[in-house]
């Protein structure tokens, strides 16, 4: 088991494993403070992009000061690109305003079912569709 910390103040994620002693590794921001995209300002929160065998494909982080949510993956040494907000404060659509959490909901699979009946010259159709989802 690991910890995710949002290291505030040192505009980091740590993560963290107890079976180390606590030891942590920086896995975003590891070039301190500022705006560039491998730097973090005030990072408040963070969800994990896994593959289905459960390893991190990608860290998401709430960027709080920049007013961005950050994808950083470990794979790239903490490479991080922009992928919602980075267009300053506000309250337009591609704007934030001091986010502090996030939730990441993947979809997992989804199936569709199309039937086709002729009775009597009349044709029926009918889909059935079924999606599972997870939210993390």
């Amino acid at each position: 088991i690991a910890y995710l910390v949002a290291d505030n103040k040192n505009h980091r994620v740590q993560r963290c494993t107890p079976a180390e002693g606590g030891a942590c590794t920086t896995v975003a921001g590891v070039h301190g403070l500022g705006s560039a995209a491998n730097q973090l300002r005030c990072p408040d929160g963070v969800a994990l992009e896994q593959a289905a065998d459960g390893s991190v494909i990608a860290y998401l982080v709430v960027d709080n000061q920049n007013y961005r949510v950050q994808r950083c993956t470990p794979a790239e040494g903490g490479a991080c690109t922009t992928v919602a907000g980075g267009h300053g404060y506000g309250s337009a659509a591609n704007q934030f305003s001091s986010p502090d959490a996030i939730a990441l909901e993947q979809v997992t699979s989804t199936t569709s079912i199309t039937t086709t009946m002729v009775h009597d010259d009349i044709k029926t159709t009918s889909t059935i569709t079924a999606t599972s989802s997870t939210i993390t």
